[in-house]
């Protein structure tokens, strides 16, 4: 039995798209621009995000993995009280919100993540290199221990894109219930 569950979890998976209740996508993605457009969200990527070599990220990456407690020297205070404020007010919609500066790497995220450097995810090179809202497929996420989509927006300054905020919501049984199945040949 124990070889069919991971095949049993990657059909359940691949046929939940249609898991995220429609009513909680706008209001989710309009929420996300609209703290994307904090001016304390800007300035915190302004003075943060700085320039890193890859050989960096993948150190910072594998540390955060690795070291225990390294995220409460790397994440921006400022940037975790305000996704706390963020995420108390708006829990009926998000399990997870991330700051990512403009070369990938995690400024703030409630809860934590289970990576530091997000610009190797398609959440990250689909805002900055498409310049649009995203909204990634349903799977599995470490950190949230949920089946979630995460959608994801720009954060602009100056008409330059300099970020991506991501907010994951949680895949609801009830839309799951509702889903229309179809079997392929």
């Amino acid at each position: 039995m124990a070889r069919y569950a991971a095949p049993i979890l990657l059909l359940f998976i691949s046929i939940c798209a249609q898991a995220i209740e429609p009513e909680k996508l706008k209001p989710a993605i309009s929420r996300l621009v609209s703290l994307s457009q904090s001016a304390d969200i800007i300035e915190i990527i302004n003075t943060h995000s700085k320039p890193q070599t890859i050989r960096y990220m993948l150190k910072m990456d594998q540390l955060w993995r690795t070291q225990e407690g390294i995220s409460d020297n790397v994440l921006d205070p400022a940037a975790q009280k305000i996704l706390q404020s963020f995420m108390a007010q708006n829990s009926n919609f998000f399990i997870e919100v991330i700051l990512i500066g403009q070369y990938g790497e995690t400024l703030g995220s409630i809860p934590k993540t289970s990576d530091y450097w997000q610009g190797d995810e398609a959440k990250f090179k689909q805002v900055m290199g498409y310049d649009e809202v995203f909204i990634d497929a349903l799977r599995w996420d470490e950190s949230t221990q949920t089946i979630s989509a995460q959608i994801s927006v720009p954060i602009y300054f100056n008409r330059d894109i300099i970020g991506v905020l991501t907010g994951a919501v949680e895949a609801s049984l009830k839309a799951l219930g509702n889903a229309k199945f179809r079997s392929t040949p």
